[in-house]
């Protein structure tokens, strides 16, 4: 794979944080990074990051996305204590009708 990929992230789940060293996640970064790909972890920003810092010397990065809510989050994000605190939309103006004349 090398020179076809230059980087591989990986997405490891909450329940599996605590036991990160026990995982194929990090079974599988010392197989990439042998192979000379940059391999990395992204996970959302949840409680419990800190469980992530034993898989740090495997990683070449660690990416910790922003929480964004959407509705088919609702349930999860509300076990886990997290309620949204404003919704808004925003539109750009004149495509309220969703469509647009692009000039030829």
């Amino acid at each position: 794979m090398k020179g076809l990929v230059d980087e591989i992230r990986l997405h490891p789940p909450r329940e599996c944080w605590n036991i990160i060293l026990e995982t194929d996640y990090i079974r599988s970064a010392k197989t990439g990074k042998s192979d000379g790909i940059s391999i990395g972890i992204e996970v959302p920003a949840l409680p419990g990051l800190d469980l992530l810092i034993p898989a740090l010397p495997f990683l070449d990065f660690l990416n910790v996305n922003e929480l964004e809510w959407v509705i088919q989050m609702r349930t999860r994000c509300e076990a886990e204590g997290m309620n949204l605190l404003m919704i808004s939309i925003m539109q750009l103006k004149g495509h309220a009708n969703g469509r647009r004349t692009v000039p030829a």
